[in-house]
């Protein structure tokens, strides 16, 4: 698969939305590249997929391959949106929201003893800042749009499946208790086009975000113990 840039996170804050796009669009790419690059087609993720797929005269296997292996240039390559974004119109595109972020479970405090086997505090010149951590159980949702149902749908049933199959990736990257489920809908007319068609995937997990705290303290250096006057018999 193409690198994933987010197993091996250098920055402490965790920002969910950045790691779910990160992994959608390595996805995109190696969708793209797997059936450009496969010995042959059979081999590539897509006709494994949705070869042999048909209904009437629509052939989906013909139709993945011609909306996920477009030029990098085409107009109608799938966009990707850190938020929903109306102004890409009709275009097939993919757009990563988050309805709601709420508190898990948590341990009594500010969570200071930190996760198992990780590091517990910054340590400087004399002076040391605790790491605190929170776990949320948040919902985020993908929003599959675009002017032509027979796409949104493959965009949908795409990104799902993909989801599923980088679940082992998701869950090193920080996310646990990962649900997956899904909806039409219909979009607000004031948001975007009537004609335009939108299916959502729902991504329920639990994370938990650690943080720096805002104040630093001293280190500890010395002990002084003061035994005190001896009290004559």
């Amino acid at each position: 698969m193409a690198d994933i840039d987010v197993l091996d996170r250098k920055n402490l804050v965790m920002i969910p939305e950045i790691v779910l796009f990160n992994v959608i669009e390595a996805v995109l790419e190696e969708i793209s590249n797997d059936w450009k690059n496969a010995a042959q087609e059979s081999d590539s993720l897509l006709h494994q997929m949705y070869y042999g797929l048909k209904e009437d005269k629509r052939d989906y296997y013909k139709e993945s391959v011609d909306l996920f292996v477009r030029r990098q240039d085409h107009p109608r390559r799938v966009k990707l949106r850190q938020s929903y974004d109306a102004s890409v119109g009709g275009v097939p595109c993919i757009h990563i929201t988050t309805p709601s972020d709420d508190m898990g479970q948590n341990s009594i405090g500010v969570g200071e003893s930190g996760a198992e086997g990780s590091a517990l505090q910054f340590e400087a010149e004399g002076t040391i800042r605790p790491i605190l951590e929170r776990r949320f159980k948040s919902r985020y949702s993908f929003f599959c749009t675009s002017d032509n149902a027979s796409e949104a749908l493959m965009i949908y049933h795409t990104v799902r499946a993909f989801l599923i199959g980088t679940m082992d990736i998701l869950e090193f990257s920080g996310f646990s208790n990962i649900q997956l489920s899904g909806q039409e809908l219909k979009i607000n007319a004031e948001n975007a086009p009537s004609h335009i068609f939108c299916r959502a995937i729902n991504f329920t997990c639990e994370v938990d975000i650690r943080t720096p705290k805002f104040h630093s303290y001293k280190k500890i250096t010395d002990i002084v113990l003061n035994t005190g006057t001896p009290i004559a018999d």
